[in-house]
């Protein structure tokens, strides 16, 4: 039953999305095809990204990928995986990982697929437990080794992603905003890692990195940014003709909801909380500034070096009373090294807080988490990639 129903799907897929195909072979090409053959041929596909796939394995590639989401529909399918997880952990005190076979095996039954399939759909929305039962032998329904795995969808999660990328995410995902605004994450070699011995260390460059631990279990620790292929080019432009010899996918970084995120922003929102620092009231932006300034023992030279501004707004710091406006203070929390949590600390004296929906506001206020430790110099290449006003010496208010 579960084989009929997979290829029912199937089927219909290629009825739903593909038939176009062939009526424009037949209409503009003088084709003959009137139904599209699968065969074994096509179960093991060339390289998509390297445009060497031919339209048949592109339409079979699309739908061998969009049946089972047919059959498990991400909304129901998350309520059953987890209402299933709540049943047998219980109260008994067992992890989600000891039960994490004996939920495949119910899943996949419900679902009336296979148990490869239910296990392969659970990593896709970010049940990471699933992952060492998503290899091709799943008869007994056994681990696979990690080598053995080249057919499951892992290698699209915890993939590495650049600062840039990250903070276009970082600018309309909420989920995303949330957990690096707790300041609880620093980004090292390409992941955003909790702030912990633990995980990240500092080599003999004064660079983040992750620690051996951490590169070993980066899903205890690491946001789970994940990639899936979308089409692109002509695809966009001829929707009802799906496949052209010259289409191509693009990678696309996202970032979702899924248990492993979910489970590291609340471990993060209790770093927050041991993050925060009494705010003193009584205290301008200015006075916050030059103590932390006289802690690390800053000069006029200094200041000018990591701030980028000039000898004025170095003695309206001094003076104590002057209304600085944001730009200014995000440079001098740049160059002091702050991190989020103090950012924002310093801006509540004065009355100011990052807008949320704001470019301007949200690129400074990434500064503090994915670029925290960084010099003025590479926030500013950052800001100029992004189209936000530079920090720097043209500040005088």
């Amino acid at each position: 039953m579960v084989a009929e129903t997979t290829l029912i799907a199937h089927e219909c897929f290629h009825w739903w999305r593909h038939r176009n195909y062939f009526n424009f072979k037949r209409t503009h090409e003088n084709g003959t095809e009137f139904a599209f053959r699968c065969n074994n041929r096509t179960s093991h596909f060339g390289s998509l990204l390297g445009g060497q796939w031919s339209d048949e394995d592109k339409m079979e590639w699309q739908a061998k990928t969009i049946a089972p989401k047919i059959l498990m529909p991400r909304n129901a399918f998350r309520r059953k995986v987890d209402e299933t997880y709540k049943l047998l952990c219980g109260s008994n005190g067992l992890t989600k990982l000891s039960v994490t076979s004996n939920v495949i095996d119910v899943v996949s039954d419900f679902f009336a697929v296979s148990k490869q399939s239910a296990a392969i759909r659970m990593l896709e929305l970010g049940y990471q437990e699933a992952e060492e039962y998503c290899g091709t032998d799943t008869t007994g329904n056994e681990r696979t080794p990690r080598s053995n795995k080249k057919g499951s969808t892992a290698k699209y999660h915890l993939r590495p992603i650049t600062r840039i990328q990250a903070f276009e995410l970082y600018f309309s995902n909420d989920l995303l905003k949330a957990a690096l605004d707790t300041g609880a994450f620093h980004f090292a070699d390409g992941y955003f890692v909790l702030n912990d011995s633990k995980y990240l260390q500092t080599n003999a460059s004064g660079e983040k990195t992750l620690t051996e631990y951490a590169k070993k279990h980066l899903t205890e620790c690491a946001l789970d940014f994940s990639v899936r292929l979308v089409p692109d080019g002509l695809m966009h432009r001829l929707p009802s003709i799906m496949y052209r010899s010259d289409s191509i996918f693009r990678e696309e970084s996202t970032f979702e909801a899924n248990t492993q995120n979910t489970e590291l922003f609340n471990k993060s929102k209790d770093f927050e909380k041991k993050l925060k620092r009494s705010q003193a009231t009584a205290i301008t932006p200015a006075m916050w500034m030059k103590q932390r300034m006289d802690d690390e023992h800053w000069y006029e030279t200094t200041f000018e070096e990591k701030t980028k501004l000039d000898k004025m707004n170095f003695s309206r710091v001094q003076g104590g009373t002057h209304k600085f406006t944001m730009r200014p203070l995000v440079a001098m929390g740049v160059g002091l090294c702050l991190d989020v949590s103090e950012m924002e600390e310093v801006l509540s004296l004065g009355g100011m807080t990052f807008i949320k929906g704001d470019r301007e506001h949200e690129a400074y206020k990434y500064l503090f988490t994915a670029f925290y430790g960084k010099d003025i110099d590479e926030c500013n290449e950052f800001l100029r990639k992004v189209n936000v006003p530079l920090l720097g010496t043209q500040q005088r208010l």
